[in-house]
């Protein structure tokens, strides 16, 4: 008669407690490789991007552009670009750099062609509202970037202070309209490069313009819309006559 085996109650207690351990490390793998992923995401769209797509950080910090292709695995590959790289190559990474070293990219945007590296700034990082003078932590911001600018400054003929704003009017003490409001912003980053930060940079490579609304990015029926419009351009002028690689006219 063969014998029935009963298992007592608590006889396999030790796997639903392994089973437990094993699914909690399990989630912890997946937790540090999803970490780990973005990180690598950020740094290699920060240093591989080489075309003329706006470089767009939002709130998550992560650029919109596909930069899979421009970036070398090979680590030699790599270091040959960077020392066979133009005047015009280097001003481009150093201030893709700065970025990456920035605390936020919230409304820093850069975009490259042939010609031209725009860096576009939100109000919101310069200015209160309505005014002109920057704020502390837009000098800070400023400043930063005005240090790639100057170490980079042979690759350049212009510097151009672009000043925006959206469409609803505005008429303060200092300020009428728009178009005294924008040029006040862009003459108050032009006075800063100039006179507080000391980039070394003549005067005669500056000018300060202001637009108004007249060159929206985005529509001005929506507040999104209107926190785009509302910004301060710094365009460098290609100046050694050599161009990023990959760029597109």
């Amino acid at each position: 008669m063969k014998r029935e085996t009963v298992l007592q109650p608590g006889t396999q207690r030790w796997l639903i407690t392994f089973v437990s351990i094993l699914i909690s490390l399990v989630a912890i793998f997946a937790l540090i490789l999803s970490v780990s992923a973005v990180d690598f995401q950020k740094w290699r769209d920060i240093a591989s991007s080489l075309t003329d797509t706006p470089i767009v950080f939002g709130e998550a910090g992560a650029a919109s552009a596909d930069f899979s292709q421009l970036m070398p695995a090979d680590s030699d590959a790599s270091t040959a670009r960077f020392e066979s790289a133009s005047e015009w190559e280097l001003l481009y990474y150093s201030l893709m750099e700065q970025m990456g070293n920035s605390e936020s990219t919230v409304g820093l945007n850069v975009s490259v062609t042939d010609d031209a590296i725009s860096i576009s700034l939100s109000d919101q990082i310069l200015f209160d509202s309505g005014q002109a003078e920057i704020k502390p932590s837009g000098k800070a911001v400023l400043a930063g970037l005005g240090g790639r600018i100057r170490d980079n400054s042979a690759a350049i003929a212009e510097i151009r202070i672009e000043g925006h704003t959206d469409n609803r009017p505005i008429s303060n003490v200092r300020f009428e309209d728009n178009w005294a409001l924008s040029l006040g912003r862009s003459i108050s980053v032009l006075k800063f490069y100039l006179n507080e930060s000391k980039l070394g940079i003549g005067g005669d490579k500056f000018a300060a313009i202001g637009y108004a609304d007249m060159r929206p990015l985005e529509s001005n029926d929506t507040e999104e819309g209107r926190a785009r419009n509302r910004r301060v351009d710094i365009v460098l002028i290609r100046g050694d006559g050599s161009t990023i690689t990959g760029s597109q006219r």
